[in-house]
């Protein structure tokens, strides 16, 4: 089935859940890049185990340091950090019960074979909270970071701000000294627009979640 462009109104209010600092950016920088106003980041762990040779706390401090400047380059302030450690979310799937789901039309989680297991924790926590809460009138979309998608359900055309898209990533400085993903990023992005026969382009997939 070809994908169709993903419809986001200015009277909807989305939500992005993000496994580790980066990959809100990683995933979907170009739906925060159009619509920043409408975005609620929640950052579920803390990133320490994402800088080699850092002790986690250190790595914790810096990693949250850069998520809280992108954040504020984008004039997001309605986000929230978790602080659960780097790499044990299996082990904290309860910690979304207390967001209220109902207050969101559109929410994009992590891949469930995102290749990572904290990413499909992430995906896990979401639904497992949505369903509880028993929403049933609320968008869910998976992103893809570091998997590509086999295929997907729409798309959103990101031309317009991949280099916002760029410039968010790089603002995750200690993500890039052993893998450059602004390249990966903006490669993907333009590997989506050319299965969409727009090879000028530059699009962010999703597959919606039943």
């Amino acid at each position: 089935m070809q994908p169709v462009k993903l419809s986001i109104k200015e009277n909807d209010k989305i939500l992005v859940i993000a496994p580790h600092p980066d990959d809100e950016c990683i995933g979907v920088g170009g739906v925060l890049s159009l619509y920043p106003e409408l975005c609620t980041v929640i950052l579920l762990t803390n990133g320490s185990r994402g800088i080699p040779g850092e002790s986690q706390f250190s790595a914790a401090k810096i990693r949250e340091e850069e998520f809280v400047q992108e954040m504020k380059y984008l004039g997001i302030s309605d986000y929230i950090m978790l602080n659960i450690p780097d790499g044990t979310l299996m082990n904290h799937l309860d910690c979304l019960r207390d967001i209220k789901f109902e207050e969101y039309t559109k929410i994009f989680i992590p891949w469930v074979d995102d290749n990572h297991p904290d990413h499909t924790a992430g995906f896990d926590a979401t639904i497992r909270a949505i369903r509880e809460q028993k929403i049933n009138n609320v968008e869910i979309y998976q992103y893809e970071v570091h998997t590509a998608f086999h295929d997907v359900d729409r798309f959103i055309d990101i031309s317009k701000v991949i280099k916002k898209k760029t410039k968010l990533i790089q603002f995750h400085k200690s993500q890039l000294l052993n893998k450059d993903y602004v390249e990966i990023a903006v490669a993907l992005a333009k590997y989506r627009a050319c299965l969409l026969d727009d090879s000028n382009a530059f699009f962010e997939g999703v597959v919606i979640t039943d």
